[in-house]
């Protein structure tokens, strides 16, 4: 069942912290439960790894997973801002976001989208990275839905790091481990894309409906996928 409340979101995702150690699945039952109840179009996570490069953490669609990747490319974009200055950073309107972030801001509303919203993740202190939420309406995150906004983001970091003694550079390392979960995911998609003969949108899509479909995790799905497919007759 999705959940259609902030306190239904929280509780998935703490009852999967609970029941198993796939982060990249629960990150993006996260964001996809963070988009539905902000009412956002899609959500993105950026982190820093062990050498402290951003990495593309999990997102919603692969549209806005290109739109990460290229901010990163770029060193320029509201997630890199929010990360880092540690605080939330906006853009309201397309005309704001074409002239605070340039060609990034130029490819996010080429994408679709008519306001952006940042959020950062912190841990210790230190900024561990960024929740990015993408709107295809121009209008501003704020009052309740902020405070959700940062719950969300704050959630995030618990479900990256999961231990209450954990210094950064601990933390760093359980970004790596995320990371890897990802790879697993991305391989997945590459595998359904080519098998299916569809796009990178639409299998990721077809995972997510086959994860479902089997009751398993995300990272345990694209595993299988990349399994069977290995196992095929050449």
């Amino acid at each position: 069942m999705t959940p259609t409340t902030p306190a239904q979101a929280f509780a998935t995702a703490v009852a999967s912290l609970v029941a198993h150690d796939d982060v990249a699945d629960t990150l993006s039952r996260l964001l996809s439960s963070c988009a539905d109840i902000l009412d956002i179009s899609a959500a993105a996570l950026l982190v820093r790894d062990v050498s402290g490069d951003l990495q593309l953490l999990s997102s919603t669609s692969h549209k806005v997973a290109e739109l990460e990747l290229y901010q990163v490319q770029s060193k320029s974009g509201p997630c890199i801002d929010c990360i880092r200055t540690g605080s939330t950073v906006s853009g309201t309107s397309q005309e704001e976001i074409r002239d605070r972030w340039g060609d990034v801001g130029q490819r996010v509303v080429g994408a679709g989208f008519a306001s952006v919203h940042a959020v950062p993740l912190h841990w210790r202190g230190e900024p561990l990275g960024g929740l990015n939420l993408f709107d295809v309406r121009a209008r501003p995150v704020e009052g309740e839905r902020a405070v959700l906004a940062q719950a969300f983001a704050d959630l995030a970091t618990v479900a990256i790091v999961r231990s209450g003694h954990v210094d950064m550079r601990a933390a760093s390392l359980s970004v790596r481990r995320a990371l890897e979960g990802r790879t697993v995911i991305e391989r997945a998609k590459g595998v359904l894309a080519f098998t299916r003969s569809v796009d990178m949108a639409a299998a990721y899509d077809e995972l997510v409906h086959l994860t479902e479909e089997s009751g398993s995790t995300l990272s345990e799905t694209a595993a299988d996928v990349i399994g069977r497919a290995q196992r095929q007759p050449r």
